[in-house]
């Protein structure tokens, strides 16, 4: 009977709870935000001999308007001297529209610092430097189709071998995508997964692909497992689809650049959960705001067939 009185008497104090008046458990505080100081925002990556460069402003919470490109004056230095420079967006049109890619006079090489400089009469000049991240180095690459028996469908394994050189901070990004297909109808979409708790995925609007830090595994060798599948982007109405290759496309990353990729996937996360701590994009941009980074891709071929 103790018990039974017990939760009677804690209902009773639920619906006292909920019966009250919800002002009483309200409180309005108008806070003033401070003034919104317009900064350059800036979003440029080097891989190679080219360029990426997005100028424009920075906007306050409340401001709905369209962003708008900012003219401006691009200087990149190399190791501290001038190896670079033209007139954004000026010099980038072509055939009447805006290119995001401008090509440099060579490809940049490990070890290279690079210091990139945007100069605008409006608001000013912002800037931020980077290393060129080392050439990442795989081994022992190998194939077995329909390895993994899903629920639904069966999945291919694909493994290789990152060699980290040790010593040093080293990040990596890969992802992969199917070649020389035969298909008469419709666009064959590669799937990939994996389940190492490790490796980070990236999507929405950044390149799609995997992360992963050396932090782990400093100096050693690490076995990346993936799971791949491949499916048609309408039902299939018996069109022959096949494919003998896949590309894997691995690149060294920047420190900034991965920080930034680990920031958006938790920013792109904590938009789905009402109880999440706020996310704020990673920004290497000084006096201003977005992101310079530099990327050393390398590209193998697997021959399937």
């Amino acid at each position: 009977m103790k018990h039974i009185k017990f939760i009677i008497s804690l209902l009773v104090l639920i619906g006292i709870f909920y019966s009250c008046d919800e002002d009483s458990f309200t409180t309005i505080k108008e806070l003033k935000l401070p003034e919104h100081e317009k900064k350059l925002a800036v979003f440029s990556k080097i891989y190679g001999s080219n360029c990426e460069i997005f100028v424009s402003h920075s906007k306050s919470s409340d401001d709905t308007s369209n962003y708008k490109l900012i003219k401006a004056n691009i200087i990149l230095r190399k190791n501290n001297k001038e190896f670079f420079s033209f007139v954004y967006p000026d010099d980038m049109i072509v055939g009447g529209f805006i290119s995001p890619t401008i090509q440099l006079p060579q490809s940049v090489n490990k070890g290279e610092k690079y210091t990139l400089e945007v100069i605008s009469d409006e608001l000013g000049t912002a800037k931020a430097s980077q290393t060129v991240p080392r050439i990442p180095v795989i081994t022992d690459i190998s194939y077995k189709e329909k390895f993994y028996i899903e629920k639904y469908d069966t999945l291919d394994q694909l493994e290789f071998k990152i060699v980290d050189p040790g010593n040093e901070e080293n990040f990596y990004f890969f992802n992969f995508r199917p070649t020389t297909y035969t298909i008469k109808k419709y666009h064959l979409y590669l799937s990939t997964q994996t389940d190492d708790p490790i490796i980070k995925s990236t999507y929405r609007d950044t390149e799609n692909g995997f992360i992963i830090s050396d932090k782990t595994f400093d100096g050693e060798k690490r076995n990346i497992t993936m799971k791949l599948g491949y499916y048609l982007n309408s039902p299939s109405t018996g069109e022959n689809v096949s494919f003998d290759t896949i590309l894997i496309n691995i690149k060294g990353l920047s420190k900034d650049y991965y920080n930034f990729l680990i920031s958006k996937i938790q920013y792109d996360q904590s938009g789905e959960n009402p109880f999440a701590e706020p996310v704020n994009i990673y920004s290497n941009i000084e006096n201003g705001y977005g992101l310079f980074s530099i990327e050393n891709p390398e590209l193998k071929v697997l021959k399937l067939k």
